[in-house]
């Protein structure tokens, strides 16, 4: 690490700041699931799963490590569970195209098992991810909070990172674009009428900011190991990167819920919600103004 204890205290504070913010979003999108039975579809699910994920992910960044070493028990966990919430949201994203494609493209538009069998696979497949690098002893700090640790004698940390994370990551974007081209093709080409081909156009321009997410919140934690692999001075960038890779992750569930989770259906929802609250404040305030009148009658005859 080359950051002071104040650094990694501010490192802390900012990512809690942003996590707290991400939290809320994603509390929100269990709480419409939860509220709405209509809400409750193979689709909305899988947005669901992904919330859950981005709530883990909030909580792990919001555990105070910065004074912590590698052997505490926070530490551990943190990284642990930063480890298998990052795996887990980005092996969950290609499940999300993978499913759209099941639907669009394909013929199959049933895909309630497969979300069941995918939930099992992505659990079991993050666990081993999880479970390498602490069979290995190599969760520890680092420079803004705790996971795979790295040191310049040993080049393990930086293999286990690029293969357990960095791989994947990259795979999935790529299988994620692929999958999208595919969807955006099969829309454009559907044979539908005008009301239809522009909803179909701005699906087509949803489905673009999927993967850009992963792209936007990994992006600077992609170049930043690049500079590790290729040179050993990390002082003149090491704290101004894992500012900008600690808030561009915590707020990956705030970006996920607003591009994944506030769907059409969500925002109707939500619309109703507010005019129905207006409609009842309306009521309220009338039923106050008639008992505010009765009550000024009954003055009036008992004065007289």
């Amino acid at each position: 690490m080359s950051v002071t204890d104040d650094q990694r205290k501010m490192i802390y504070t900012l990512n809690s700041v942003v996590s707290g913010v991400s939290l809320s979003g994603c509390c929100f999108i269990l709480l419409m699931f939860v509220s709405f039975k209509d809400l409750r579809s193979s689709g909305f699910k899988l947005i669901l799963v992904l919330g859950i994920i981005d709530i883990l992910n909030c909580i792990c960044f919001m555990i105070p490590t910065y004074n912590s070493s590698n052997g505490d028990l926070e530490c551990q966990v943190q990284a642990a569970l930063l480890n298998f919430s990052s795996i887990s949201g980005i092996l969950w994203t290609t499940i999300i195209a993978w499913s759209l494609k099941r639907v669009i493209v394909g013929t199959n538009t049933s895909i309630h098992g497969f979300i069941n069998k995918s939930i099992i696979g992505t659990f079991i497949l993050s666990i081993g991810f999880t479970l390498i690098p602490w069979l290995l002893n190599y969760y520890g700090t680092t420079a803004g909070w705790c996971w795979i640790k790295l040191s310049k004698k040993n080049l393990d940390g930086i293999f286990l990172r690029t293969f357990l994370f960095f791989v994947p990551l990259v795979l999935s974007i790529a299988v994620n674009f692929y999958f999208y081209m595919k969807i955006k093709k099969a829309l454009k080409s559907m044979i539908v009428n005008y009301e239809q081909k522009a909803i179909n156009k701005q699906l087509c321009k949803k489905l673009t900011l999927y993967p850009l997410i992963l792209i936007i919140c990994y992006f600077p934690y992609v170049i930043k190991q690049i500079i590790e692999l290729t040179s050993i001075n990390q002082e003149y960038y090491e704290y101004s990167f894992t500012i900008a890779i600690g808030i561009l992750r915590s707020g990956h569930g705030l970006l996920n819920c607003f591009i994944y989770g506030f769907t059409g259906k969500v925002r109707e929802k939500i619309k109703n919600v507010l005019r129905n609250f207006k409609i009842l404040k309306g009521e309220a305030s009338k039923i106050s103004l008639e008992t505010l009148h009765s009550l000024s009658s009954v003055d009036e005859v008992n004065s007289n």
